[in-house]
């Protein structure tokens, strides 16, 4: 156990290294193309971003957000998000134990909770 200095800890957490921004760019195509997609900006190609209305109601996010989770998932389980995660791993300084608990050397799978999506 190690103590880390105040305001350090985004240095080693790979998520906030790696994943996040990964993550909030997927995050901001699917907004996007749902922006996009609204009625009153495909009948009205030349308004203002203001004068668009766009429906946050639960029952219209709720799905928009599965179909963005369902999406960083599968992205995520592919070869270049494996690759992100093993990088946010390795910038973290963690690579080594998250090795060694793969390896069963390390008895805490809590260590590697993406274990099944290993490359």
């Amino acid at each position: 156990m190690a103590e880390v200095p105040k305001n350090m800890t985004h240095l080693f957490q790979p998520l906030d290294l790696m994943m996040n921004k990964s993550m909030k760019q997927l995050e901001m195509r699917e907004f996007s193309r749902y922006y996009s997609n609204t009625e009153y900006l495909r009948s009205n190609p030349d308004s203002k971003i203001k004068d668009v209305a766009v429906d946050t109601k639960l029952s219209t996010i709720k799905p928009l957000h599965y179909k963005t989770t369902k999406r960083a998932f599968e992205f995520f389980s592919s070869w270049k998000g494996k690759t992100i995660i093993n990088n946010g791993w390795k910038a973290a300084g963690i690579q080594s134990i998250v090795e060694s608990a793969r390896k069963g050397q390390i008895a805490n799978v809590l260590l590697d909770p993406l274990a099944y999506l290993m490359i």
